[in-house]
């Protein structure tokens, strides 16, 4: 979080709120985190903004641009059922 404190604030500030709760899948036996963490919705958006980030990680300038690239992720999802694993 203090690499990209400067660069991306509000998004440091979510994620130091939330942190806790994102991790909760560990509270859970060894087996059954793939499980738990995979079919977690926020983590399939994370995924799919990933896939999308590595082929454009010069475009991404400042927060401003990373959030456009999520806002459009999470738009196309909304049109389109995320398929679920199991």
């Amino acid at each position: 979080m203090a690499k990209y404190e400067r660069q991306y604030p509000s998004a440091i500030r979510c994620m130091q709120r939330d942190w806790d709760a994102c991790l909760t899948f560990y509270a859970y036996p060894e087996g059954h985190w793939v499980n738990i963490r995979t079919s977690n919705i926020i983590e399939r958006m994370f995924e799919e903004v990933k896939k999308r980030s590595k082929k454009m990680a010069t475009a991404f300038r400042n927060e401003g641009s990373c959030l456009l690239l999520f806002y459009a992720v999470v738009r196309t999802l909304q049109l389109r059922k995320i398929r679920m694993p199991g």
